[in-house]
């Protein structure tokens, strides 16, 4: 049998050692041995290839290491070679995919009862865990320096987008007020955006009108003018440095956790629970927000929506959103 054929039938859920595990070199050996990854985007997939190499070779460098594996190898692998919780939530999700895959683990264990409890030790030993960031309420704006401070919170929130999405705007993708109402007037009530950078390849964006002309009105009654773009790496840090001298503990996922938990309180409202988001639902707020289609980012950033009382938010998704995203 040939390396190919054998590594073929690794992937076909045979293992035998821990050097016959395959690495991928680049998206066509990775879509080869691990078909799963189909569904993703390439920067999704080129991040996982990272991830699996360099698991791997902390695996082949265990002396006397044996499959199948205990899935707390992966605690231990995090422990030892990582130190920051969102690298390590990317890293999980790779290595719980693909080692399912290969069947690398003791069939004898409730593999995801495992997982989830290793992710949890490690996000506690770690300190720090983005999905519990404070999400950004209304008291906020009150706290900021300026209306344009006020203006990045609002934006941020209504989008929904990575901090590294919010820095590559295009900046003219925003249409002026003008254009704005004529478009609302004509019916519509959403308009498309795009970013030039984005970790899962997708660049195009979605935001209510009802939205940005909201945005614009804020800043006229500040009397500043209405385009506010391009936002900058200093403008991020200036504003949450703003925040954090308010006793506000802010972080960039704050802007994305209030978007969720916003959106998560009025599906709740109308029935819909995490087996009713499941599906068409959640693919459609992936969509809108620019998220990878099978990310469950929502359920992370919203799971405990409950604890925050709604009144308490920035009311900046509309009803439009929740149309839009229960096909209405």
């Amino acid at each position: 049998m040939d390396i190919a054929a054998r590594n073929r039938q690794l992937c076909l859920g045979r293992p035998v050692t821990i050097s016959e595990i395959p690495i991928p070199t680049d998206v066509d050996s990775a879509l080869y041995f691990f078909p799963l990854d189909t569904t993703m985007a390439i920067g999704s997939i080129k991040a996982r290839i990272s991830h699996w190499t360099k698991f791997v070779s902390y695996l082949k460098a265990i002396p006397n290491l044996s499959l199948p594996l205990h899935p707390f190898i992966i605690l231990q692998f995090a422990k030892d070679e990582l130190g920051e919780v969102t690298r390590l939530k990317d890293y999980i999700s790779t290595l719980i995919c693909r080692s399912k895959q290969l069947n690398l683990f003791v069939e004898a264990y409730n593999i995801s009862d495992l997982i989830s409890t290793a992710q949890r030790r490690a996000i506690s030993l770690l300190k720090k865990d983005p999905m519990k960031a404070p999400p950004a309420t209304t008291r906020w704006i009150h706290a900021t320096e300026s209306a344009r401070q006020g203006a990045l919170i609002l934006f941020w929130v209504s989008t929904g987008l990575r901090e590294s999405g919010l820095l590559s705007l295009e900046r003219n993708s925003l249409p002026i007020k003008e254009e704005l109402e004529k478009l609302r007037k004509e019916g519509k009530v959403h308009f498309e955006f795009r970013v030039f950078k984005d970790k899962s390849d997708v660049y195009s964006h979605f935001m209510p009108i009802d939205k940005l002309l909201f945005i614009y009105n804020y800043l006229e009654t500040a009397k500043l003018p209405s385009r506010f773009l391009p936002f900058s790496t200093m403008d991020v840090s200036c504003l949450l440095d703003t925040l954090n001298k308010k006793s506000i503990k802010a972080t960039s996922h704050s802007f994305r956790r209030a978007f969720a938990i916003s959106l998560r309180h009025k599906l709740d409202n109308l029935g819909y629970n995490d087996k009713a988001i499941k599906g068409s639902v959640l693919i459609r707020i992936n969509k809108y927000v620019g998220w990878s289609s099978e990310s469950n980012q929502f359920f992370n950033y919203s799971k405990d929506f409950k604890q925050y009382n709604p009144t308490l938010f920035l009311d900046m998704t509309s009803q439009a959103l929740v149309d839009y995203v229960l096909e209405k």
